[in-house]
């Protein structure tokens, strides 16, 4: 069979080429090759490595401070595991992630400025401060679109100025693959 399709390579018998068994098996094979490949993209597409957590956390006053989470919201990737590691998110899965976390300014404490940070491995990787006039609560997010490989550790930090403390604030931390390297 001299022909075969541009995309899968699946070979094909051209005009006038008799179509023994042994052609039509081989052509089967390739369609069935082709059909898994395709099979394996769809799942991934609908299945996309993605956690969220959440969780309330204490956090001193002026000391950037991983935040720790109680709840595992979505994990359909064992990326969350909050009994041996509940500061944290692993990716399992080499792409680009989007990262989002999450927080309104609590209680005991009056805060002048709040920087959520996010970290990969624990380096900044982005960082996200508001200033508050004092009366207004801050809620408070950061977003990044950040590359990774299966291993990597991303963490959501805090960091507060003001008076009194600590802070008691919820928390929510959340990391979705959106684009496979």
């Amino acid at each position: 069979m001299p022909g075969s399709s541009p995309t899968f390579g699946i070979p094909y018998p051209c005009i006038g080429e008799p179509i023994t068994p042994l052609a039509f098996s081989t052509f089967a094979a390739a369609v069935d090759g082709a059909i898994a490949t395709v099979d394996t993209a769809r799942t991934l597409a609908l299945k996309r490595p993605t956690a969220a957590v959440a969780g309330n956390a204490s956090i001193p006053v002026g000391v950037a401070t991983n935040v720790t989470y109680t709840s595992e919201l979505w994990d359909n990737a064992a990326m969350v595991d909050l009994v041996a590691n509940n500061d944290r998110i692993t990716v399992t899965r080499n792409g680009v992630y989007m990262v989002w976390g999450q927080a309104p300014t609590g209680t005991g404490a009056t805060a002048t400025s709040m920087a959520l940070i996010l970290t990969r491995n624990g380096t900044l990787y982005a960082e996200n401060k508001r200033n508050s006039n004092g009366t207004t609560p801050m809620n408070q997010q950061v977003v990044a679109m950040v590359p990774c490989v299966a291993g990597d550790i991303l963490r959501l930090q805090c960091l507060w100025t003001g008076v009194a403390g600590p802070l008691l604030a919820s928390f929510q931390f959340a990391a979705r693959l959106v684009c496979i390297t």
